[in-house]
């Protein structure tokens, strides 16, 4: 399963804090900055959860091993945009987080 990195929001926390959280506890990359992409609600007839979207650049000097929680288990590969979107068209992404992450910062650049 291809997945974005994503996790729950803290108490206490705010969805760009919990985004940087989650990006450096799973990858071990810390973000420059979180821009929001928005939020989705998953199943609004079922649940009142809603997932916020972020994206980040990341500083590629500040690495560290990452602290992943116990039982996740993952391997990190960086994907560029373009083999992305024909993954998610080959039904190859179908993590809906990630897939609607991918699309919407497509949308983002292709407007720059």
């Amino acid at each position: 399963l291809w997945e974005i990195p994503a996790g729950r929001i803290d108490q206490g926390e705010t969805p760009s804090e919990a985004a940087c959280r989650e990006l450096l506890e799973e990858t071990g990359r810390q973000a420059v900055e979180a821009v929001s992409l928005g939020k989705f609600f998953p199943s609004p007839g079922g649940s009142p959860e809603a997932i916020h979207l972020y994206m980040s650049e990341i500083d590629l000097q500040v690495a560290r091993p990452p602290k992943r929680e116990y039982g996740e288990w993952m391997e990190m590969e960086l994907i560029p945009l373009t083999r992305a979107l024909g993954m998610i068209d080959k039904e190859e992404i179908v993590d809906a987080k990630t897939a609607l992450s991918i699309l919407r910062y497509s949308r983002i650049i292709s407007s720059l």
